[in-house]
């Protein structure tokens, strides 16, 4: 029938709950008129963070169904017969940072880290310290700014504690690591940020990092802006001529700042107009998904 996707909110728990509830309920789901259970899966595509496809792969490691994820994996997860990626592990990350850490003679780094599992935050740090043992760098210690913005703020007085200049591997969201460097003293030591999680495509943090006493880098995989075919798609769709997708016109409305029911305006303050003369592509907000084309090789393999 066709793909089914599972809205996790961004949140990896409420990702790896409706998995068990589907992987072990007998009842299934049902889209349109199909029931669907675990035994029709083929395969279960995910890569919205590496934290949600350790519980795709824990939930689901029983059975033989194939595990695919378009973003950056753990290199344990290959160990896994029924795990793939299209995209490396993120071991070529740790050494791609030693690597430059090395060249720039900083050998004793903090780690700021946002994952909420103990375990795979573990494993992160375990994982640097072994790709660092081999270069000499010291990954010192790890620091916790999973739970709130408080937590911030005692990083930073954790970092203030100690002298000159502040190497800082930040394992993070982007939307963590704007919130971050704005709590940053903007005046006295000097910080230099350096991302394992794909920062570079923030325009957010670029704009922060102007204001704050820092200096940011990103190390990523290499990946495609914009898919053509893709885009001259996606592009010329409109919530009149495009249905089929639930979420496509709560996000019409997010880019043009618009309701689509006058009835029910939310949060927003005009009704959209002229629907069939304004395309996803004349909206200023639109930006196309660096991992479109991952996606497009998941789903092809």
């Amino acid at each position: 029938i066709g793909p089914v996707v599972f809205d996790s909110c961004g949140m990896p728990m409420k990702a790896s709950n409706d998995l068990e509830d589907f992987v072990y309920g007998s009842s299934g789901i049902t889209v349109g008129k199909t029931k669907v259970l675990q035994e029709d899966v083929l395969a279960y595509v995910d890569g919205s963070s590496q934290e949600t496809m350790w519980h795709v792969v824990e939930v689901t490691n029983h059975t033989e169904t194939l595990k695919i994820s378009y973003k950056l994996s753990d290199y344990k997860m290959f160990e896994n017969p029924n795990f793939v990626s299209v995209s490396p592990s993120n071991w070529k990350v740790y050494e791609a940072l030693t690597v430059f850490l090395k060249k720039n003679g900083w050998n004793y780094v903090y780690v700021l880290t946002d994952r909420k599992s103990p375990s795979i935050r573990q494993n992160v740090m375990d994982s640097l310290r072994m790709a660092g043992a081999k270069s000499g760098i010291c990954f010192a210690s790890e620091i916790d700014v999973s739970n709130s913005s408080e937590n911030f703020t005692v990083a930073i007085e954790s970092l203030e504690q100690n002298e000159g200049m502040k190497i800082v591997v930040a394992d993070m969201s982007a939307e963590n690591g704007v919130q971050f460097v704005k709590n940053l003293p903007k005046l006295g030591k000097y910080y230099l940020i350096i991302s394992i999680q794909p920062w570079a495509y923030s325009d957010t943090l670029k704009e922060q990092s102007k204001f704050y006493a820092a200096r940011l880098y990103s190390i990523q995989e290499e990946t495609v802006m914009e898919v053509g075919t893709y885009n001259n798609y996606l592009l010329a769709l409109n919530p009149q001529t495009y249905k089929s997708n639930p979420w496509f016109s709560e996000w019409y409305e997010l880019l043009y700042n618009c309701s689509l029911d006058a009835n029910n305006m939310r949060q927003y303050k005009f009704v959209c107009s002229n629907i069939n003369q304004n395309p996803v592509s004349t909206a200023s907000k639109y930006q196309s998904d660096p991992y479109v084309v991952k996606v497009i090789d998941a789903v092809t393999a």
